[in-house]
């Protein structure tokens, strides 16, 4: 096992610490967005403050237990918010750690494809272009993918965008159980690629392919989530400070409102107003958004930044099926499942006017710690007699599907899905596909938009070239407040239909290089290649 030396106390403050000090630059979650952040600021002769609503992850063999991740969630917080159209109590499981959501993600990095940044007409509605081309933003996904170290080959994937650099490195090696089932699924002229993913599989590093990749904490350090290829690094500056179990109550302007001057924090009993010159948001979607609307002065009566009107509006969550294709005659030996994604369906063309997703393999899915006692032995066997797969589809952006706060501080949460057409389509072509590659019975699944909270929600805070249509400009920087920024998916207009984290720090890097410009600092380059934190202990 791997220990990160002094992990849990490197730079740590205490709320009266904090509280004695100022600083230029306060981050507020340490998640994708903002654990990034830190690191690309670093360096920079900036005093940051980091803020995490949680702690520490402790390094357990807890963390690869399926019963104590997918049933009993130890690592994660599940807080009751309330569905604005029925008054039900709906769960969301946060993820209040250092490193945030990234702790728990399946490490897939796809960009988004070109097409994903212009406007699209699906059935449902327009998914509208984005303020940035795929062109501007490519530089940035090609340093992100060397952050984070990522593995991958875009010679199968049919959508596969332009790209500036190659991969880091190759592509993972794939499963023989899984080749099999690519070679089924080629037999039907589809296009199997692999899924790039961000783990520490190089020649001597800490990867050893286990099955407790996908939703689980990883034990060795050796998945490249916020708190490896972010927070840590960013903590050997003497410049940059952690503070845990601290929660943002409200940021505080000055008297005109146009700029932002402090962050009211709570941590256990204490409370405590801190100060910095810039303010970081990076709380995600839902809490970025809440946070705002905390935040309402008189200057802000509808929240803060809020003169769009726009602030917690637009929420989307992705349209998600999880599908079990069973094959009772064949026994599934993979350990590290999760190996390759299909495309095929993923764009229009001559037979379809509309795009309808990503179909992709996910880490081996504990199904017997879902399940009453009774039937675990079930589970077990579906495990060993299956592979499950995630299907994605693009929602749309939609002001009716928003959050708020209730003066009581309770969460309300306005959704309806919509773009379910596409989304329908595409679950019965991939059912079809595996049941001609020997999987005769698939078990199928669509999430209740409840289930995918806290996965992958964005859109409340959109980004855009127009003051009266969105809440930040191009560079994340909201239109009302000159030194208030939001660097996590709050900021995407749409969805689009691949997982969101790749394009969040390529994004993340671009925010960065501009701060770093308008504050006139040497801005060091600590993207050039891969570099995970390598101060660790062999136990």
């Amino acid at each position: 096992m791997i220990q990160r030396t002094l992990r849990a106390a490197y730079n740590r403050l205490t709320l009266a610490e904090a509280a004695q000090q100022s600083f230029d630059v306060i981050i507020i979650g340490s998640g994708a967005g903002g654990g990034t952040l830190a690191r690309l600021l670093a360096g920079s002769k900036l005093k940051i403050l980091l803020l995490e609503r949680g702690d520490f992850i402790p390094q357990h063999s807890d963390n690869h237990d399926p019963v104590i991740n997918y049933s009993s969630y130890k690592y994660r917080h599940t807080e009751l918010a309330v569905d604005g159209y029925t008054g039900k109590s709906i769960p969301i499981k946060n993820s209040f750690c250092v490193g945030g959501r990234t702790k728990f993600y399946g490490a897939s990095l796809l960009r988004f494809r070109e097409i994903d940044f212009e406007e699209i007409q699906f059935p449902d509605g327009i998914s509208p272009a984005w303020p940035i081309s795929y062109r501007e933003l490519e530089p940035y996904y090609c340093r992100a993918e060397h952050l984070y170290g990522v593995h991958g080959c875009d010679t199968k994937d049919p959508t596969a965008p332009f790209r500036g650099q190659p991969y880091p490195f190759p592509e993972l090696p794939w499963d023989p159980y899984i080749a099999q089932v690519t070679a089924a699924l080629e037999k039907q002229n589809l296009s199997p690629a692999p899924i790039p993913i961000a783990i520490d599989y190089r020649s001597g590093g800490r990867c050893v392919f286990c099955n407790a990749c996908d939703g689980y904490p990883c034990m060795r350090l050796a998945k490249m989530d916020s708190e490896v290829c972010g927070v840590l690094p960013a903590l050997d500056d003497p410049n940059v400070s952690l503070l845990t179990n601290a929660v943002a109550l409200r940021i505080l302007t000055n008297t005109d409102g146009d700029k932002a001057e402090a962050v009211e924090i709570s941590s256990g009993e204490s409370e405590a107003t801190l100060y910095a010159k810039h303010i970081a948001v990076c709380c995600g979607a839902i809490e970025s958004a809440l946070l705002f609307l905390r935040s309402a002065t008189a200057k802000h009566p509808r929240g803060l930044a809020n003169s769009s009107g726009l602030v917690g509006r637009n929420l989307m969550l992705h349209n998600f099926s999880i599908l079990i294709p069973i094959s009772p005659s064949r026994r599934n030996t993979s350990r590290f499942q999760k190996h390759f994604l299909l495309h095929d369906y993923y764009q229009s063309d001559s037979s379809r006017k509309y795009p309808l997703g990503t179909v992709q393999l996910v880490g081996r899915l504990p199904i017997h710690a879902q399940l009453p006692q009774w039937s675990k032995q079930l589970g077990l066997w579906l495990e060993d007699h299956s592979i499950q797969l995630f299907v994605m589809s693009e929602d749309l952006p939609n002001a009716a599907n928003r959050v708020e706060c209730s003066d009581e501080g309770t969460k309300r949460i306005f959704y309806r899905p919509n773009n379910l057409e596409p989304h329908r389509a595409l679950v019965k072509k991939t059912v079809a596909h595996f049941r001609k590659a020997d999987f005769p019975f698939v078990v199928r699944k669509l999430a209740a938009f409840w289930e995918t909270l806290g996965a992958h929600d964005c859109g409340t805070l959109r980004f855009g070239n127009h003051p009266a249509h969105s809440v930040l400009n191009p560079l994340n920087q909201t239109w009302d407040i000159d030194n208030l920024y939001v660097v996590d998916a709050s900021f995407f207009p749409t969805s689009a239909a691949v997982n969101p984290v790749l394009t969040l720090l390529a994004q993340t890097i671009r925010v960065a290089d501009h701060l770093a410009s308008k504050l006139a600092l040497s801005h060091p380059e600590p993207t050039t290649g891969f570099c995970p934190h390598t101060q660790v202990n062999q136990a």
